[in-house]
């Protein structure tokens, strides 16, 4: 994570934390797991990548489903699942 900080990789930057928190959701911690991807939510903002984008987007509602947030889940996925579509056309 350091290494690619310090080059200034984004996005790998941003996939890392996204594989953390998807770690940390398997282990059923839903706090951690939505902390994590929403850092990896901050790192991607600006790549240009829409499916990583969406890829942080679903690693929060996971997040935010496991924490029972169900209401935070769904309009996490929504808006950038839209957007993505968008970018795609």
């Amino acid at each position: 994570m350091q290494l690619c900080q310090r080059v200034g990789d984004n996005a790998l930057s941003a996939e890392m934390l996204a594989g953390v928190s998807h770690q940390a959701a398997h282990a059923h911690d839903g706090a951690v797991s939505v902390g994590l991807a929403r850092a990896a939510r901050d790192t991607a903002a600006g790549t240009g990548f829409a499916a990583l984008e969406s890829e942080t987007a679903v690693m929060e509602a996971h997040g935010l489903a496991l924490v029972r947030d169900k209401r935070g889940s769904m309009w996490r996925s929504g808006p950038l699942r839209t957007r993505s579509a968008e970018r795609t056309r």
